[in-house]
């Protein structure tokens, strides 16, 4: 039962050409401090200027919870502070994951780095943190980052759907949780291709929805009802669930030595003996993740989509939660 999705594959000897335009660095000077102001280009189409006074801060309220602006209802999950602070769990989860690697490309020099969908920006805080001589750019729809980074950090307003306008070529791009993100993963994957360096890595990694079970021990749980009922609401959506087609979609591109890991995350320490310790870790940290992040997953789509009402929703995930608390459900998600 080892399954999931984590995808990486090398940018073979000849690169396409970038296109014009750019992405430049822009720092603050307190350089002998390692940390700069965040900072946002606005000379080109590329990303949005981000000042207090911008449209992009006022977010959309919705249900109680707060969502992006820039590009409304493209992402259907929120930007609060709770999300932000599941973010942060999930983001130690993948941490867990891969044993403390924030990536599994086999490269070790890095000079230009990009995280696409970088949300809370996290991941490429980190990155800079381990990388010092590396550029690294985070981009999303929402304006969520930290406001002091690294001084080789940058945070940007951007839809990896657009035009890329960067000058420069990509050692590492890199797309974590972006399972809801695209609506047609295919151009971003191309416009990645086409921004990677002469063996630069291009590496996805995501989650598999639906929820699975094996055993079928989940039966007529409300957890599985939850799982049947967002799963019509995405398709209805207009949404794809397209994170196993991703490897595919590597070849396609051209893209060589694409390598596919899969992982699990079981959503509580039911995995049992002396060798699923870790499994059992995973566990505890994916049940603490999804008790809060079944409700981000759940307000727009459920109401929007399935006719419900907030309350109706609220009421669904927490009897769908209860379900978390129950070793005998043998439920995972694909990683």
């Amino acid at each position: 039962m080892v399954n999931g999705d984590s995808v990486q594959a090398r940018m073979d000897q000849q690169t396409l050409d970038a296109g014009p335009g750019g992405a430049e660095l822009h720092l603050d000077p307190r350089r002998d401090s390692g940390i700069s102001a965040i900072s946002y280009r606005s000379n080109s189409t590329l990303t949005e200027s981000v000042q207090s006074d911008n449209p992009v801060f006022r977010f959309v309220e919705e249900n109680g919870r707060t969502y992006h602006s820039y590009k409304e209802g493209r992402y259907p999950l929120p930007n609060d502070a709770r999300e932000q602070g599941r973010s942060t769990v999930e983001h130690h989860l993948w941490r867990l994951t891969l044993r403390d690697k924030l990536y599994l490309a086999p490269i070790n020099r890095l000079n230009h780095v990009l995280d696409i969908g970088t949300g809370t920006g996290l991941w490429a805080f980190e990155l800079a943190v381990r990388f010092p001589n590396a550029r690294v750019i985070g981009t999303d729809l929402s304006p969520i980052q930290p406001q002091y980074i690294p001084t080789n950090c940058q945070f940007e307003i951007d839809d990896a759907e657009d035009e890329w306008l960067y000058r420069q070529k990509f050692d590492l791009i890199h797309s974590r949780a972006n399972v809801f993100s695209f609506q047609s993963p295919e151009t971003v994957i191309t416009s990645a291709y086409s921004a990677l360096a002469s063996n630069g890595w291009l590496e996805f990694k995501d989650f598999v929805f639906p929820f699975r079970c094996d055993d079928n021990s989940w039966n007529g749980t409300a957890l599985q009802t939850w799982n049947r009922l967002l799963e019509d609401c995405i398709v209805r959506s207009g949404r794809r669930l397209y994170v196993e087609e991703y490897a595919q979609m590597f070849h396609n591109v051209g893209l060589v030595n694409v390598t596919e890991r899969l992982f699990i995350w079981p959503i509580s320490p039911w995995p049992q003996g002396p060798r699923n310790e870790h499994l059992r870790e995973l566990g505890r940290w994916t049940r603490k993740n999804l008790l809060e992040g079944l409700e981000s997953l759940s307000l727009m789509l459920l109401t929007k989509f399935g006719g419900m009402s907030k309350e109706e929703v609220l009421q669904l995930v927490q009897n769908a939660k209860a379900d978390f608390w129950d070793t005998k459900n043998h439920v995972y998600v694909q990683m």
